[in-house]
């Protein structure tokens, strides 16, 4: 006989809000170890089914017992500008939505965006060698931010750069934040900011040059069907947030090449072997297994967004335990990525993991750091363009520079979204 999954109530109304908002990755972490999987909960005013595993992530593929639809508490979903985006909608208007939003961020798009990010991360690498030794996370961020800016809009005024910049890291800011709406509060601010990053990318997308991503949305048609620009800006925040915090897997780009180097090596001796000189040549970058597989590992390792929303569509068991229709369903991305049921230990960094044949071969659904399946369903929209962004950077930093970081207090504050090094990352760089 099944039974519900175990949990706490926590407080009256509020459940355990104030904890999960507090880190939600530390908030999950320490209730599996508490209740095991599944655990249930009451977060943001509704009753959630925390779950994590492959065989979890499996079940986020079967649209017959999960859905998108209200799967986000409203006061978070506020913050992505309302309900009816693309990872909040199911089925046939999905489908023809996700088709016209990959016409920016699907592969062949994001190899055209290689020379722009190259150029933008190419500026941030000397001004790191003409600074040694200072902080370099708030650098990271910016050059996210300028990276899709560029791509997306077309942007490179450093004034819009720094508004969108400010008011993304305003947004991330409240999804942590008790959401309550009242002047002053870091909610409030969020939701103003928002309404702001919806204004000026609508303004944006209408003056998109070809070749940017929002000009390929623009034009995109499906079955007769295209977005306004109104629609693809509201969309597109949601992409920039995905985006801007790819800042937390360049950290980790330096910081678990500096503990590797035998990796790094390995990096620089497959570029050299490719004749991979001058400008990176997207084809080329695209092809480089050895880059490839420190990408992935990297972005399994990396604690980025812990968990992603939904909603179960019918009553249905897992592990022994039933799940009431209707019920928030949470899948832990970070925890299911570094779950000893799938990875041998999994805190190691290990390249050869995504190696044919390897664990992530043996387990596929156990790398869910950007959700599971198929780039048409609802696996996250900037795969690909984190994974090129990813490879240009780690490319550019392991055959044009050397690099070290000093002694630092390199622990990461594990309450915010994604998490940051204490020390704000100290880097010391040179040219090869």
């Amino acid at each position: 006989m099944t039974k519900p999954p175990p949990g706490d109530r926590g407080l009256p109304l509020l459940g355990e809000t104030l904890d999960f908002m507090k880190g939600p990755g530390p908030f999950v972490k320490q209730r599996f170890a508490k209740h095991g999987c599944p655990f249930k909960s009451n977060v943001i005013f509704t009753t959630t089914v925390f779950l994590k595993g492959a065989d979890a992530a499996e079940l986020f593929l079967d649209d017959s017992l999960v859905s998108k639809v209200g799967s986000v508490p409203p006061p978070l979903m506020k913050l992505f500008s309302g309900d009816g985006l693309v990872n909040m909608i199911d089925d046939d208007a999905h489908r023809v939505r996700r088709q016209l939003l990959l016409a920016g961020f699907d592969e062949a798009a994001c190899l055209a965006y290689v020379p722009a990010l190259e150029r933008v991360a190419s500026r941030f690498f000397e001004r790191w060698a003409a600074t040694p030794g200072q902080p370099i996370l708030d650098d990271l961020k910016s050059l996210c931010i300028e990276s899709i800016g560029s791509t997306m809009f077309g942007i490179e005024d450093p004034t819009k750069l720094d508004v969108m910049k400010n008011d993304t890291i305003t947004v991330l800011e409240a999804m942590t934040a008790l959401p309550v709406q009242l002047p002053g509060t870091k909610y409030s601010r969020g939701v103003a900011a928002m309404k702001r990053i919806v204004r000026n990318y609508t303004e944006y997308v209408g003056r998109a040059a070809e070749g940017t991503g929002a000009a390929r949305i623009r034009a995109a048609r499906i079955e007769g069907q295209s977005l306004d620009s109104t629609l693809i800006a509201r969309e597109l925040h949601h992409a920039v947030i995905a985006g801007y915090i790819v800042f937390a897997e360049l950290v980790a780009t330096f910081v678990q090449l500096d503990r590797h180097p035998q990796v790094r090596d390995a990096v620089v001796r497959e570029l050299r072997d490719a004749g991979l000189e001058g400008a990176l040549d997207p084809a080329t970058l695209q092809s480089l297994p050895v880059l490839d597989r420190v990408v992935s590992e990297i972005k399994r390792v990396t604690p980025n967004v812990p968990v992603a929303f939904w909603k179960a569509r019918k009553t249905f068991e897992f592990r022994g335990a039933t799940i009431q229709k209707g019920w928030g369903l949470v899948l832990c991305t970070t925890e299911t990525s570094v779950s000893e049921e799938h990875w041998a230990d999994p805190l190691r960094f290990d390249p050869e993991r995504f190696a044919p044949g390897g664990e992530a071969e043996q387990a596929p659904h156990a790398f869910a750091v950007q959700g599971v399946g198929p780039m048409t369903g609802h696996k996250c929209l900037g795969f690909h363009f984190s994974s090129t962004l990813m490879r240009v950077f780690t490319a550019l930093a392991c055959r044009d520079w050397e690099w070290t970081l000093p002694e630092q207090d390199r622990s990461l504050t594990m309450a915010q979204i994604p998490p940051e090094p204490r020390s704000g990352l100290v880097l010391e760089l040179r040219a090869r």
